[in-house]
C-alpha cells in the first residue's frame, strides 16, 4: 500500500510527463484525465495544481460523485483544494474533465499536434479531521 496522498496510478487520458524549469513536473490531459487515489475514511481533501492554455471549464469527480466545477483562466497555475464528497473513501477514481481540448499548436507551441485539455502538476490527497 502506498502512503496516503500518493497517486496509486494514472489511468487513461494523460500525455507523458513533461518538465518545466519554473513549474517542475506536470502532465497534460487530453479530453479527460483519470487517476486513482487512496482516500482515508475519516474525510479528505483533494489538492490540485492546474493550468490551461486557453480559458477552460473543468469538472472534477471523485468516485462517481461530483467534486467541483471551475473555470481556469489561461496561463497561470491555479492551486485548488476540494473536499471529497461525504462517505467517499478507499481506492477512488479522480476524473478531471475539461470542456474541450485544443491543438497545442494553436496556442503558439510550434508543430505540437497533441490535443491538450489542462496541465496538472499536483494531484494529492490530505486527510482532514472528520
Amino acid at each position: 500500500m502506498l502512503p496516503r496522498g500518493f497517486i496509486a496510478s494514472f489511468g487513461l487520458g494523460w500525455w507523458p510527463p513533461e518538465h518545466d524549469p519554473g513549474a517542475g513536473w506536470f502532465r497534460w490531459t487530453g479530453a479527460f484525465g483519470a487517476a486513482y487515489l487512496d482516500l482515508p475514511a475519516g474525510g479528505s481533501e483533494l489538492r490540485l495544481r492546474l493550468r490551461s492554455l486557453v480559458e477552460r471549464r473543468v469538472t472534477l469527480t471523485i468516485g462517481e460523485q461530483p467534486a467541483g466545477d471551475l473555470v481556469l483562466a489561461p496561463g497561470a497555475w491555479r492551486e485548488l483544494r476540494l473536499g471529497a464528497p461525504p462517505g467517499v473513501a478507499g481506492a477512488q477514481r479522480v476524473l478531471i474533465v475539461p470542456d474541450a481540448s485544443a491543438p497545442a499548436a494553436g496556442a503558439g507551441s510550434g508543430g505540437d499536434r497533441r490535443r491538450l485539455g489542462v496541465a496538472c502538476s499536483r494531484l494529492e490527497v490530505t486527510e482532514t479531521a472528520g
